[in-house]
């Protein structure tokens, strides 16, 4: 079973009382193992920090004090799995990924797609998602998106989602085997805004979009037929190229596990740091 969403004030007694609750819960249906922070499904808030808590979340992430994990281990709760993040400095594209990013494109006939309007990207989306779910369905914790779910993701986020800051990678037959999505960082305008959008809050959020400072890597992801061949280097170069252009100078990335070794390694080719990391517990019922 899963718990996620999860908050409370800095009293032992109380995390104890809740989760004592869930697990009680998750016992009389059967359940052995509870693990989290989780969500339905990786399109919500999963994984407690651990560290990085000096640093401004991305909007997508959780964030949580350190007494938080404090608590987690006093509980008999242990590590499951572990998320990283990074922060990347985007002055260059690394000779590497350009290098790569060629000669993957002659040899197997590959697109690099880039938007300017809404409207063109949103003919990818619901094959993005397909892709996407077939990209993460062995990796810890995911469930796979429905129909139901992905038009709902469409339909919150493309509407707002700027079209240059998106790349989609398809073959002769217009098939997206790969995909980078990111966003403009609003951590800083929401503060500014304090969390509502009214009355002038939107004026904070507006400035961030179209001066942004920041860049969050949201979401990526490659066929699995279509892993460990370097197709990542395509949509990494062309959005690199394109935060440069945009004078971004930083982007954060999405939280990736630590034992997805592929996906994480590619950020030893830029000059980086460690960010966040965040922690999925366990304990045996």
């Amino acid at each position: 079973m899963r718990f996620g969403w999860f908050d409370f004030i800095e009293d032992i007694e109380v995390a104890r009382a809740l989760l004592n609750t869930v697990e009680e819960w998750g016992k009389s249906k059967g359940m052995g193992i509870i693990q989290g922070p989780l969500g339905f499904n990786d399109m919500d808030r999963e994984g407690m920090l651990v560290y990085g808590y000096e640093n401004e979340p991305t909007i997508a992430s959780i964030y949580n004090h350190p007494y938080y994990v404090s608590f987690m281990e006093q509980l008999s709760y242990e590590k499951a799995e572990d998320w990283l993040q990074y922060k990347i400095k985007l002055d260059a594209i690394p000779e590497k990924i350009k290098r790569v990013s060629k000669m993957i494109a002659e040899r197997y006939n590959l697109r690099a797609l880039s938007f300017t309007k809404k409207k063109d990207l949103k003919k990818y989306a619901r094959p993005l998602f397909h892709t996407l779910n077939a990209s993460f369905s062995n990796l810890y914790g995911y469930s796979e998106l429905t129909d139901k779910e992905i038009d709902s993701i469409v339909a919150s986020y493309f509407s707002f989602i700027d079209p240059k800051y998106v790349c989609i990678i398809v073959d002769e037959n217009d098939t997206v085997v790969a995909f980078g999505i990111s966003m403009c960082s609003l951590s800083a305008a929401y503060k500014k805004a304090k969390g509502k959008v009214f009355p002038f809050g939107f004026i904070h959020i507006l400035n961030a979009m179209r001066k942004p400072k920041i860049i969050d890597l949201y979401l990526n992801g490659v066929l699995p037929e279509w892993q460990k061949r370097g197709i990542h280097s395509l949509y990494y170069t062309q959005m690199t190229q394109t935060y440069m252009d945009n004078n971004i100078p930083i982007a954060i990335t999405n939280p990736q596990l630590e034992t997805n070794v592929n996906a994480v390694h590619i950020w030893s080719n830029y000059e980086n740091e460690l960010y966040c990391r965040r922690r999925c517990y366990e304990k045996t019922l």
